[in-house]
């Protein structure tokens, strides 16, 4: 209750308190101390009085309430604190002819929001460090993905995903070996099983080898920092938006495959990955309906055949400009000719 700010309607009198308790009580807003007194003023705004083992409780009114007292014995303290911090509450509210609404207290726009009451329990955390890298929500949210590869990512970017390197420090699995390349000294870390493992190699280059400024992009990176700096490519159309979310497709795709391989006994094909990888892609192409429309005017096929033409990098010099800009001239050169000779005729 102390999170909300009350707006309610002109009911007669002071009855809107019960409405509010009755609200407040059924959907569990508030705390058990202050249910028990709701319940006590609920029955004492009635007009009636209560009968208890504690003693009896009346109440009244007129315009506003102004009279509560219990008979036989006085609030105890906390119930005191807790009727006049109401008390308090119910002062401050305005009656008028608008329907009843809550506000949220933690927004300045008044409208709750999961960012808000975040925020709001990190405060009361007196202990809770930021953390030095804040996390890159809107790459992951905002990234037009299902939602449980959002929240791989999430964990990924967290540092929580269970490759066998973690595994094998909390003495969960005998060995931290990569169970792609079999390599008796290549441990599976998220850097091994996503970059540096040779099979996962041979994936990167079948998607992004033939653009060399791209795949040099690949050396040296950690997972984070390849989706975060993820490059731009010098293309449009369809192919744009197939490299926007490649990489959340290969990742995602090469830790599907990781599994079946260590909990299936299946083989690692890199052929079957990358084009699995293209597949997610095209069935991920729905989730945006702007991506659906692009989709329509191809088929999947041409993600098998045409890859290169369809994610291509076309790297714009400036030999390239002059000479689409001569050719321009040129053109133009002999439009005017012939205007010129049929002029003459």
């Amino acid at each position: 209750m102390e999170d909300w700010e009350l707006k309610p309607t002109t009911l007669q009198k002071t009855m809107v308190v019960i409405n509010v308790a009755k609200k407040a009580l059924e959907q569990g807003w508030i705390n058990f101390g202050l249910k028990a007194t709701l319940k006590l003023l609920s029955r004492a705004f009635k007009g009636g009085k209560y009968t208890g083992q504690q003693g009896r409780i009346g109440g009244g009114f007129n315009n506003k309430l102004q009279v509560l007292f219990c008979r036989r014995r006085n609030l105890r303290t906390n119930e005191a604190y807790e009727m006049n911090e109401f008390m308090e509450m119910l002062n401050s509210v305005s009656l008028n002819s608008d329907p009843d609404s809550w506000k949220w207290k933690w927004n300045k726009d008044k409208v709750f929001s999961v960012k808000s009451f975040y925020n709001n329990l990190l405060k009361a955390h007196k202990e809770y460090v930021a953390p030095v890298e804040p996390f890159p929500h809107r790459l992951i949210w905002e990234a037009k993905l299902p939602l449980n590869v959002k929240f791989f990512f999430l964990s990924m970017f967290r540092g929580i995903i269970l490759t066998k390197d973690r595994l094998y420090e909390k003495q969960i699995v005998d060995d931290n070996l990569c169970n792609l390349c079999n390599s008796t000294s290549s441990t599976e870390s998220s850097l091994h099983i996503f970059l540096e493992c040779p099979l996962v190699a041979q994936v990167w280059q079948k998607l992004i080898g033939h653009m060399p400024r791209v795949a040099d992009f690949l050396t040296g990176q950690t997972i984070n920092l390849l989706l975060l700096d993820w490059p731009s490519l010098h293309t449009r159309g369809f192919g744009e938006i197939l490299w926007e979310i490649m990489p959340f497709s290969v990742l995602w795709v090469i830790w599907k495959h990781r599994n079946l391989v260590i909990f299936e006994q299946k083989s690692f094909d890199v052929d079957k990955v990358v084009q699995e990888i293209k597949a997610s892609m095209w069935a991920w192409l729905d989730i945006d309906p702007r991506n659906r429309v692009r989709k329509k005017e191809h088929l999947f096929v041409d993600l098998v055949v045409n890859w290169e033409g369809l994610v291509r990098d076309q790297v714009v010099t400036v030999c390239s400009i002059l000479q689409e800009g001569r050719a321009l001239v040129t053109g133009c050169c002999l439009a005017a000719d012939v205007h010129v000779w049929e002029a003459l005729v």
